[in-house]
């Protein structure tokens, strides 16, 4: 009986080891494969991890020249909005247009030598003796007027309004009677400034005047 239970353990040694052997490949595979998937894993999360990592690097970068060019903007000044406050020669240059303005312009005179005396070399200078002498001229005293227009000729010869004063006092010496004078003047007019509106009048002028 004894070698009978000593053959039945043999035997389940037998079949036990058998089966131990059988289990372990087995479970090596499975170890294998659950490393493989883990492994996988691990490469799947690190690409994200790269891409995110390019993602901020990119929005970094645009959110930098973004910063940049609001620098650059704010660097700019804008144009400067304040009305700087008028001088003592542009308020006295319109005193001198709304006297021009007025029906009787009594100070006009008054105002025009004053703006002379002391801003006779200001660019407007010429301009108020057009002013004093075409008041003058619209109310028919045509030797003040003249006056006026011959000292812009004489001295602002090459301003804007040089021209117009010629033509002007061509005409006032025309209506004083001194026509050879203001023939000789319209001549001028045509010749120096060919072309011009003042020039085309001094043609009509000088028509007028040979009949």
């Amino acid at each position: 009986m004894g070698n009978r239970i000593f053959g039945i353990l043999g035997l389940g040694l037998a079949v036990g080891g058998f089966c131990g052997c059988s289990h372990a490949p087995k479970t090596s595979q499975n170890e294998v494969d659950k490393l493989k998937r883990e492994i996988l894993e691990l490469q799947r999360a690190h690409g994200q991890h790269l891409q995110t990592i390019e993602d901020l690097q990119i929005k970094f970068a645009l959110l930098k020249d973004q910063l940049e060019s609001k620098k650059r903007v704010a660097d700019v000044k804008p144009p400067s909005t304040t009305v700087a406050p008028r001088t003592g020669s542009e308020h006295l240059y319109e005193s001198i247009l709304a006297e021009a303005r007025s029906p009787q312009g009594g100070d006009l005179k008054k105002k025009v030598d004053l703006y002379l005396k002391g801003y006779g070399d200001s660019p407007q200078a010429p301009n108020a003796l057009f002013v004093l002498g075409s008041h003058f001229f619209d109310q028919a005293r045509y030797l003040e007027a003249s006056e006026q227009f011959e000292r812009i000729f004489r001295e602002y010869p090459a301003s804007g309004k040089s021209v117009s004063a010629l033509y002007k006092l061509a005409e006032s010496y025309e209506l004083l009677g001194r026509k050879n004078e203001a023939q000789e003047l319209f001549v001028t007019v045509i010749n120096q400034f060919p072309g011009s509106r003042e020039a085309r009048q001094a043609e009509l002028h000088m028509k007028r005047i040979a009949r």
